[in-house]
């Protein structure tokens, strides 16, 4: 298997876990996802991506 795929297969967990959290959270309106942008911003940064925020409003960019 691939490096990529097996980092992707040993994150599955955590990564089901976000997704779930943020459908637990569904009332954020169009341009106003405030909770779901500050989540993916931590979570970008604690993967270690550089990370520029407030694009558009809500908006998150992450490089490598």
């Amino acid at each position: 298997m691939s490096p990529l795929l097996d980092t992707l297969r040993a994150g599955a967990g955590e990564f089901i876990g976000i997704r779930r959290d943020i459908h637990r959270h569904p009332a954020e309106l169009v341009f106003m996802e405030h909770r779901t942008a500050a989540l993916v911003v931590a979570k970008l940064r604690e993967w270690g991506y550089a990370v520029t925020t407030g694009v558009g409003g809500t908006g998150v960019v992450a490089s490598l």
